[in-house]
């Protein structure tokens, strides 16, 4: 069978999914190198250019928040003004989880160095794996473009609007109005500080979709490997080049789980897996195998915010219903103002 043969190809972890990793490397790692925060590459100056960049956040959105509970803020401009406050606390947040986690983060990057080659059970699966990373290479870039064009856009409101104000109101120590450089300086500095906090956004959140790509592209490896499967019925001897195959695949299996192990898609290798050919009485060690990889795949884990939530789609309705109810809340507020 191709499959036997495919298991016994020469595996170098520096040619393993290299279109993969060059992705990865692309859109996400060098983005977050930036701000120190590339778990492959972790050094001293990094963690000190990280620690640098995450004090300055810090500072920088206690000033929005400053000047957000002022009481020189209308209903108006402290509205406008939300958006801001969010960006900085997301950015601070994933800045800081990122940081304290960069050991973790680089195991599950290097975990994926251990895939399966796309090449590595045919022509067909490669082509599929092909297509599925062509429309996560295209997503990443209508999202990292989308993401420069709103920030852009945002940053040239008062440009646009004809007003001397800054597009993110905080704390100064100037006054813009009497002073053309003060209002400058702050200008620019708002400028850099949220282009360098969208590429934290960017990198984190490219992270989190190209890995759950790999892991995916590696289910789909597995499951043509459990459908595949053709077992000799005419004998009850396990064939040794049949379990050498589906060690490998209980052993890939448990790597894609390091990196899946709170994301429902898991649950389709059980289906792969009952669509092979189990049931036979014959070979009694394959069956265990492949029942053991059933098993482990029937228990549905669920990604968690803090142990509190469930991040699925039934919690995002849920989040999307409530920000419904306080923007009407806020119009509201701002009709009575009127």
């Amino acid at each position: 069978m191709h499959l036997m043969k495919n298991l016994n190809l020469p595996v170098c972890l520096n040619d393993l999914n290299s279109s993969r990793m060059e992705l990865l490397e692309k859109y996400a790692l060098r983005i977050l190198e930036v701000k120190g925060l590339n778990p492959v590459k972790s050094s001293i100056m990094s963690k000190l250019n990280a620690i640098f960049w995450i004090t300055m956040d810090s500072s920088l959105t206690v000033a929005i928040l400053m000047e957000l509970f002022s009481n020189n803020l209308d209903i108006f401009t402290a509205v406008d003004n939300f958006p801001a406050v969010t960006t900085g606390t997301k950015i601070l947040a994933k800045e800081i989880g990122l940081f304290t986690h960069l050991q973790e983060f680089r195991t599950v990057i290097n975990c994926t160095k251990e895939f399966w080659p796309k090449d590595k059970f045919g022509k067909q699966i490669k082509d599929k794996l092909e297509n599925i990373e062509s429309i996560g290479k295209k997503f990443l870039q209508i999202f990292i473009l989308s993401v420069i064009a709103a920030g852009s856009l945002y940053m040239l409101k008062p440009i646009l609007e004809g007003n001397h104000s800054l597009p993110i109101r905080w704390v100064t120590f100037c006054s813009l109005e009497e002073s053309l450089s003060c209002y400058i300086f702050n200008y620019i500095v708002q400028v850099v500080w949220v282009f360098f906090g969208l590429s934290v956004l960017v990198g984190f959140d490219s992270v989190f979709i190209l890995l759950l790509m790999c892991g995916y592209c590696e289910l789909e490896q597995i499951k043509h490997v459990l459908i595949s499967m053709d077992p000799d019925e005419t004998t009850d001897e396990d064939g040794v080049q049949l379990l050498d195959l589906i060690s490998s695949v209980i052993e890939q299996h448990n790597r894609v789980f390091k990196i899946l192990r709170y994301f429902n898609k898991s649950l389709s290798v059980a289906d792969a897996a009952y669509a092979s050919k189990w049931w036979i009485k014959s070979q009694p060690k394959l069956r265990k195998m492949i029942l053991l990889i059933i098993l482990r795949s029937q228990r549905p884990v669920e990604m968690t915010a803090g142990g509190v939530l469930v991040l699925n789609f039934e919690t995002f309705v849920a989040i999307m219903k409530a920000t419904g109810s306080a923007l009407t809340f806020l119009n509201t507020l701002c009709d009575e103002e009127e």
